[in-house]
């Protein structure tokens, strides 16, 4: 399966054209049923950054970040 590398970035498509074809050479794709032709922008970050953290929280390194309400975005390894 697809391992997330330790460094890498997340760039979500541009609704219509997607990402540049330079771009899209090193791109993966989340895997879809047939019919769904593709995903909203956000709803496929959101799939991405879910399947991060949980191959972060599995490998134990935990130095995954989080969001919360009232503090913004920061690293739990940092409370």
């Amino acid at each position: 399966g697809f391992r997330f590398p330790k460094g890498f970035a997340l760039l979500a498509g541009v609704e219509g054209p997607g990402l540049p074809s330079a771009l899209r050479a090193s791109a993966v794709s989340i895997p879809m049923e047939g019919g769904v032709e593709s995903l909203n922008a956000a709803v496929a970050a959101s799939i991405a950054l879910y399947a991060w953290r949980s191959a972060e929280q599995a490998s134990g390194r935990g130095s995954y970040v989080r969001a919360t309400a009232k503090t913004g975005i920061r690293n739990k390894s940092r409370r």
